[in-house]
């Protein structure tokens, strides 16, 4: 999980290189859970247009016999349909990647047992720009363009979730983006200690891309070439010299405790 264009498409693709991981393409299971009016919420009952897409992400369109489904019966049903598609395909263990959970930890912990989480995070400049981009060049699909500043202070946000969840819990792991792309062994190996299967000798990320890249989503499908190191921001899309100065210095110190966190934590 993590800021959105911030590589968590390409991690979940070299997961998918162990042979006990098995993953899918986006739920949004969790944001759908809580999609509901005020008392709804309250009584953490699911919203009946929420359940309808709840229903839709299920192998089983059955499991839910009303439309008065709790949060604990709705998230129930998902974990055991992730696990018995997990188990389908001779795995043990299950990938779920929709970077915006990470807005709802708190409430992913309550509902499903030790869970684990992997946090990705990429230089602001190039995470910055690259969802500018996106959200410019496919606005209905991303709920509008976003301004320089709102996906600045979205990264700042995002980035402070993910570094305070990291400081208090051993559940959590960092990786950074950059490192990933350059040092992916070295990287991924870690993650393979923190999910205590055995590490590979290498690790292909485009082998399994078009397992979790829907038809609807044409801004992943780099995920289907070699990623290639960048240097400085994005060349393709460029930024103008005040909004780059404005990223820098909003973000340099955030940053910079993300590249400290790690180089202690994380040798």
């Amino acid at each position: 999980m993590g800021y959105p264009r911030s590589g968590t498409t390409f991690l979940q693709s070299l997961l998918l290189n162990f042979e006990e991981v098995e993953s899918f393409p986006e739920t949004h299971f969790f944001h759908y859970l809580i999609q509901g009016n005020y008392f709804q919420r309250k009584l953490k009952i699911v919203s009946s247009r929420s359940l309808k897409k709840i229903q839709f992400l299920l192998a089983d369109k059955n499991n839910f016999s009303s439309w008065l489904i709790s949060y604990n019966k709705a998230t129930a049903c998902f974990i055991k349909d992730l696990d018995e598609k997990t188990l389908r395909a001779n795995k043990r263990i299950w990938v779920e990647k929709t970077p915006g959970h990470l807005h709802i930890i708190k409430l992913i912990e309550r509902y499903v047992d030790n869970p684990l989480f992997i946090h990705i995070i990429r230089n602001p400049v190039n995470a910055i720009t690259s969802l500018h981009k996106v959200t410019t060049n496919y606005p209905v699909s991303w709920g509008g363009a976003r301004s320089v500043n709102n996906c600045m202070n979205r990264w700042i946000e995002d980035v402070r979730i993910s570094l305070d969840m990291i400081k208090k819990k051993q559940n959590h792991h960092l990786i950074i983006y950059d490192k990933l792309v350059t040092q992916t062994k070295t990287e991924m190996d870690k993650i393979a200690a923190f999910l205590s299967i055995n590490s590979l000798p290498g690790y292909d990320h485009t082998k399994y891309a078009s397992k979790i890249v829907e038809p609807h989503e044409p801004w992943k499908n780099r995920n289907f070439l070699e990623v290639v190191p960048q240097t400085g921001y994005e060349v393709e899309h460029t930024l103008s010299v005040m909004d780059i100065k404005m990223i820098h210095n909003a973000t340099r110190l955030l940053y910079q405790e993300v590249l400290d966190i790690e180089s202690i934590n994380y040798q």
